[in-house]
């Protein structure tokens, strides 16, 4: 597997555990997830998914002072493992 669908997994498998994540945890998926979403769209010359970091990195920031729930989390998890994904399928279609 690459780093990228190793992520996208690690994303929908804490949207579905969040319970077992520390707020820290948490916060570092997020981060990683808008990282990598920035570095691929950046990358690859696309634009449209800079409104997904944007909520990735407030959600982050946010988890600390407790103002989202666990459904917004996870919603926004899986909003982030679909970016990824989209991202991945469009860069291999254009090396193809």
């Amino acid at each position: 597997m690459s780093a990228i669908t190793d992520l996208v997994t690690e994303l929908v498998r804490s949207a579905n555990e969040l319970v077992r994540l520390s707020d820290v945890g948490k916060r570092q998926l997020l981060i990683r997830a808008s990282e990598k979403i920035f570095d691929l769209e950046e990358g690859a010359c696309f634009a449209g998914i800079h409104k997904e970091i944007v909520d990735l990195q407030s959600i982050s920031l946010t988890l600390g002072i407790g103002k989202i729930t666990n459904d917004q989390l996870q919603a926004n998890l899986l909003d982030a493992a679909g970016a990824l994904r989209m991202l991945h399928i469009a860069i291999d279609g254009r090396r193809a």
